[in-house]
């Protein structure tokens, strides 16, 4: 799951601290939007560690178990360009089987990975443009808007808007992990995504990670 400070872990929301309930409630009221679910610890369970990084629960950076990311990596390989973005524990995997690849992450002790990119989600004077034909995004649940995260990712692509019920030519495609419990608003926002598989993380308790799933905009890759 995307770090919300520094990684994908990696988009770096406005603030980096929890909102408390009055103050969620006064910014949903100003935005004309009803208050999300309160924000706190993600789990209770200890951080898990891939390539000697451990995860930081605090801003919502968990990897991808083993069997997630086989298959994650299988889809990756269709692709000329893909750009991972909050995904580290898959461009790990895609560093190893010789993949192309480039992480957009925050999180600079990633910086090892030859496809490593330091990237902040919010930061609108740094946003660089990628020629990419596939975007696998991990964004925080609780920190991101939705529309933000739309936005963010399609400035990404030099775009005028991304996600769409309409497809336009040479659009990438696009795979993000999300909460089912969310699927209505997430589809709002990205009206081309179909949930398609469920996955799996190192450190999220299995009644969490029963409602944890991929969207694609292309189900049969």
């Amino acid at each position: 799951m995307l770090a919300t400070a520094t990684v994908c872990g990696a988009l770096q929301p406005r603030a980096h601290v929890r909102m408390d309930s009055s103050r969620r409630r006064e910014r949903a009221v100003r935005l004309g939007r009803e208050p999300g679910p309160p924000s706190g610890p993600a789990t209770d369970l200890e951080p898990a560690t891939l390539a000697g990084v451990v995860e930081d629960h605090r801003l919502e950076q968990f990897y991808w178990d083993e069997p997630t990311r086989a298959r994650l990596l299988k889809r990756l390989g269709e692709y000329r360009a893909p750009l991972l973005v909050g995904t580290p524990s898959l461009a790990v995997d895609a560093e190893k089987a010789g993949l192309a690849y480039t992480l957009l992450d925050v999180d600079e002790r990633f910086a090892f990975l030859s496809g490593f990119r330091r990237y902040a989600l919010f930061d609108d004077a740094e946003t660089p443009e990628f020629d990419c034909d596939a975007i696998f995004c991990d964004p925080p649940f609780a920190n991101v808007e939705l529309d933000q995260l739309k936005a963010a990712l399609t400035r990404l692509v030099g775009a005028a808007s991304l996600g769409g019920a309409l497809r336009w030519r040479g659009e990438p495609d696009l795979f993000i992990a999300y909460n089912a419990k969310r699927e209505e608003a997430l589809l709002q926002i990205f009206p081309s995504l179909r949930k398609v598989e469920q996955l799996g993380y190192l450190s999220v308790k299995p009644k969490t990670q029963a409602n944890l799933w991929l969207y694609a905009s292309q189900v049969n890759t």
